[in-house]
């Protein structure tokens, strides 16, 4: 059914998904805390669970409306909320691919890859967004290009 190629394509990228946010030997793990309060890290937290609205067909708007009102308030709610664009609009775009390709009976995998893709960052990135700290989903593309945060308002790393 599959060719060596893609089976390779899929070992691949099992094992990025599941190295991912490791540190490698010798690599010291960097905290990107961001100094905020309390309501900053709640809001972020509703923006990156704001994915679970694409299940009722809504894939994009919830988020960009929660970022969108609150981006120039807190760097923090910026940063999700950029991040959280990202991850859907990568999975609508892989969602579209998938429904491109239902002939290779590839297009089912990109859908299973783009739903499991979207709870991941869900959930890694409302857990992060609660603990106040920065997120990076895998695999995603960076459509939305995200702003610097000003070094005063991140956090000095303990190097652990």
């Amino acid at each position: 059914m599959y060719d060596a190629k893609t089976w390779i394509w899929f070992a691949i990228l099992a094992r990025e998904v599941l190295t991912m946010g490791r540190v490698q030997p010798g690599q010291k793990m960097q905290s990107r805390k961001i100094v905020c309060q309390r309501w900053e890290r709640r809001w972020a937290m509703w923006t990156q669970l704001s994915m679970f609205f694409a299940a009722i067909g809504l894939p994009v708007f919830p988020a960009l409306v929660l970022w969108l009102l609150r981006r120039r308030v807190s760097a923090l709610v910026d940063d999700h909320g950029r991040e959280c664009l990202n991850v859907q609009l990568s999975n609508l775009i892989i969602g579209l691919a998938g429904l491109a390709l239902p002939v290779c009976g590839i297009g089912i995998l990109f859908t299973i890859m783009a739903v499991m893709l979207a709870v991941w960052s869900a959930i890694a990135g409302a857990i992060a967004a609660q603990r106040g700290e920065i997120y990076r989903a895998p695999m995603t593309l960076r459509l939305v290009t995200a702003a610097r945060i000003p070094a005063g308002l991140i956090a000095p790393s303990n190097g652990v």
